[in-house]
């Protein structure tokens, strides 16, 4: 495999990585900015609820994206999130993940849910993320 294919299968790995300070994955801290392009867009499922967002359908830009990953600390117990790769993909800017994620919900729930996300990296960065989830679950277990 090539450096670049490389290479940006290690951003994707740091990006849902332990955080280098405190609980959770590293995308959920603030230093994971760096990682996102300054004008990323992130398309979540059509049926995806964010709490108090209206339509979190396609989140544009760096910083509304740090916010909707900042608030998993208000649905999940962060301390308990345990992330397991199960694929990671990568053909030249197209990084695909597929991973189990584990925790307890903060009211209480324990959730286990698949992902899958597709990334376009550009210039070292996360350009662009697709994400696939089963919303219902999050509804009936998290919301």
């Amino acid at each position: 495999m090539g450096a670049v294919q490389e290479a940006n299968k290690a951003l994707i790995q740091r990006w849902i990585g332990p955080a280098d300070e405190g609980p959770g994955p590293f995308l959920l801290s603030d230093a994971a900015l760096g990682l996102l392009a300054e004008d990323a867009v992130w398309h979540l499922p059509p049926t995806a609820e964010i709490p108090g967002i209206d339509d979190s359908r396609t989140v544009r830009g760096r910083q509304a994206i740090h916010a909707i990953q900042r608030r998993a600390g208000e649905i999940y117990d962060v301390a308990t999130i345990q992330v397991e790769i199960r694929n990671l993909l990568a053909d030249g800017d197209w990084v695909v993940l597929q991973y189990l994620m584990r925790c307890r919900a903060t009211n209480g729930n324990d959730y286990e849910q698949e992902y899958l996300f597709v990334f376009e990296i550009h210039d070292g960065r996360i350009a662009t993320i697709w994400d696939y989830y089963d919303t219902l679950q999050v509804s009936r277990l998290v919301l």
